[in-house]
C-alpha cells in the first residue's frame, strides 16, 4: 500500500466526526488488516511491530495517539492478537515515516566490494568483512571464455554488425565486466560490456576504478531503465497500449494484494492462539467491530450465508479455499497483462535489440526481473545464478506480498535453455576446515532465442591452458579438486 498522506488525513477528520467516526474506525480496520493479513512465517512478530509504527506514524504527530488507541480496541473486536498485543505494548511513534506501509517486498540485495581482479591472488581474497564480497561467486577463465564465445556466436548469428554488445544488469561493482571485456581484448575482439546498477555509490566507484578499460562502460538504473534505454523503442499504438496494460497491471496489483490481506486477516481473526486453546474464537465480536462490514462481504463472498453460520472449522476451511481461489484469479490477470507486454517487445523481433548478451548475476533474493531481460530480445542470455535458490524468486509461496510475482530464470515463450554448468560460490569455500561444503553453488545458465537455432555443443570450449587460468584458480584447485571443478556438473 503507497504511502497516501491524503488519505491518513481523511480517516483523522472521520475519527472526530459523530456522523464519520464509524466510516473512520472500518477505514482504519482495512489497514490494519493489511498490515495483519500475512502468513505467519512470513514475518515474525518484531517485524509486524515495525509495519504498525510506520502506519501509525503517517498520521500527524497530534494523531498518533489517538490512533494508536483506536487500534487497540479495532484489534480486540478482529481477534488480531499479535497485532493488539504490539498496540497494547510501547510503540515508538517519534520515528521517521517510510515510503511504504503495509507489504513490504522481502529482498535482499547482494553488497559488492569493488576490486580489480589482478589484486586477487587466492580464493579467500574474495572475502571481505565489510561490504559484502568482490564477487558472490568465483569465476573461472573457463567461465568467462564461454560468456565471450556465447556473444561471439549470439553477433554472428543474428548477424549483427559492429562491435559485440554485452549489458550486464546488476553488475555493480564491474569484476563480471572486467573480467569479460579484459577476455575479449585477449581474443582481440571488438566487444564492449555496459554495466547497469541502481547501487550509485558502487557504480561511480567501479567507474573511477577501471578508468583503463575503455570497452567497459557503466551506468546507472535499475532493470526497467536498462529496457527503456537498451530495448526496442515503442512509439505509436505500441506504446499506447503498453502503458495503458502497465496502469491496469499496477490497479490490478494494488487492489488484489488489499482483497488477499484482507481475507486473510479473516482468518487470523478466526485462528486458535495455540493448539490446546480450547474455546473457538467469537466470530460475532469480529461482526459487530469496525472490521465487520468487510468480514461480512468477504463471507458472502465465499458463499457462508450469514443467517445461518456453519461451526468455526467449515468457516476457516471454506476461506482457505477462497482465498485460494482469488489469488489464483488475481495471479493469472496479473501475469496476463505480463504476457501481453513481453509480446509487444518479443515481435519488435531481434533484430532491433541494441546488445547481442544481456546477462546478469546473482540477481537480488526476492527480486526478479527475467520478464526484463527477456523484452530486450537480445539474441542471448546468461544467467549466474545460485544453484538452490538463494538467487532471484525461487518457491514463490501465495502470500498477498508475492502477488504479481514468478519464479525467476524461466525462458518464456521466445527462448530456449541451451547450456548450464556449475561453478564455485564464495560462501561455499569460507571454511578451510571442512573443504569445499557445496551446499552453495553458482550455475551458469544460457538461453539463446528460439531463432538462433544453436546447440551446446556448439558452445563448448577446450578448458583453459594452465598459463591461461586466473591466480586464484591455483588455490581453488588445490581446496576442492581439479578434476572435480573440471567435471563442470559436480553436485
Amino acid at each position: 500500500m503507497e504511502f497516501n498522506p491524503e488519505r491518513f488525513a481523511k480517516i483523522s477528520e472521520q475519527l472526530h466526526s459523530d456522523e464519520e467516526r464509524e466510516a473512520g474506525r472500518q477505514e482504519l480496520a482495512d489497514l490494519m488488516a493489511v498490515l495483519v493479513g500475512e502468513d505467519s512465517s512470513y514475518f515474525d512478530d518484531r517485524e509486524l511491530k515495525e509495519r504498525i509504527e510506520n502506519a501509525i506514524v503517517s498520521f500527524p504527530v497530534e494523531e498518533r495517539k489517538n490512533i494508536a488507541s483506536e487500534l487497540r480496541g479495532i484489534t480486540k473486536e478482529a481477534g488480531w492478537k499479535i497485532a493488539h498485543n504490539i498496540v497494547a505494548g510501547a510503540l515508538d511513534l517519534d520515528k521517521e515515516i517510510e515510503r511504504t506501509v503495509g507489504q513490504r517486498e522481502q529482498v535482499e540485495i547482494y553488497s559488492h566490494t569493488v576490486r580489480r581482479p589482478e589484486n586477487i591472488q587466492h580464493f579467500r581474497d574474495f572475502l571481505n568483512a565489510e561490504g559484502g564480497p568482490a564477487h558472490y561467486w568465483i569465476p573461472r577463465k573457463y567461465d568467462i571464455k564461454r560468456y565471450v564465445k556465447t556473444a561471439v556466436e549470439a553477433h554472428e548469428r543474428s548477424r549483427k554488425t559492429g562491435a559485440i554488445k554485452v549489458l550486464d544488469i546488476g553488475g555493480g561493482s564491474g569484476f563480471l565486466g572486467k573480467l569479460i571485456a579484459d577476455e575479449a581484448r585477449n581474443q582481440s575482439l571488438e566487444l564492449e560490456v555496459t554495466v547497469i546498477d541502481p547501487d550509485a555509490k558502487t557504480v561511480t566507484k567501479a567507474k573511477d576504478t577501471f578508468t583503463d578499460t575503455g570497452n567497459l562502460k557503466f551506468e546507472i538504473g535499475t532493470s526497467n531503465q536498462a529496457l527503456a534505454m537498451f530495448g526496442a523503442e515503442l512509439t505509436g499504438s505500441d506504446k499506447e497500449k503498453f502503458d495503458e496494460l502497465e496502469k491496469k497491471r499496477l490497479e490490478l496489483l494494488e487492489r488484489g494484494k488489499e482483497e488477499l490481506s484482507h481475507i486473510k486477516a479473516l482468518l487470523v481473526s478466526l485462528e486458535s492462539e495455540s493448539d490446546e486453546e480450547t474455546t473457538s474464537p467469537d466470530i460475532s465480536s469480529v461482526l459487530s467491530g469496525a472490521f465487520g462490514n468487510r468480514a461480512r462481504t468477504i463471507l458472502e463472498q465465499s458463499g457462508i450465508a450469514l443467517d445461518h453460520l456453519p461451526p468455526i472449522e467449515q468457516i476457516r476451511d471454506t476461506l482457505a479455499d477462497f482465498y485460494n481461489q482469488r489469488w489464483e484469479f488475481n495471479q493469472q490477470q496479473i501475469l496476463g497483462i505480463r504476457d501481453e507486454q513481453e509480446k509487444i517487445y518479443s515481435e519488435k523481433g531481434v533484430g532491433q535489440s541494441k546488445v547481442d548478451v544481456v546477462l546478469n548475476s546473482w540477481m537480488p533474493i526476492g527480486l526478479d526481473f527475467t520478464r526484463e531481460m527477456r523484452m530486450l530480445n537480445a539474441p542471448a542470455i546468461i544467467y549466474a545464478r545460485e544453484r538452490g535458490g538463494a538467487t532471484g524468486v525461487d518457491y514463490l509461496s501465495e502470500n498477498p506480498v508475492n502477488l504479481g510475482k514468478e519464479n525467476s530464470y524461466g525462458t518464456g515463450s521466445n527462448y530456449d535453455g541451451v547450456s548450464w554448468w556449475e561453478g564455485v560460490a564464495t560462501s561455499g569455500v569460507r571454511s578451510d576446515r571442512y573443504g569445499y561444503s557445496g551446499g552453495v553453488a553458482n550455475t551458469s545458465q544460457i538461453d539463446f532465442h528460439k531463432s538462433m537455432g544453436i546447440s551446446d555443443q556448439e558452445l563448448e570450449i577446450p578448458n583453459p591452458t594452465e598459463d591461461e587460468k586466473y591466480a586464484w584458480e591455483k588455490s581453488l584447485e588445490q581446496h576442492i579438486g581439479r578434476e572435480r571443478i573440471e567435471k563442470l556438473h559436480f553436485y
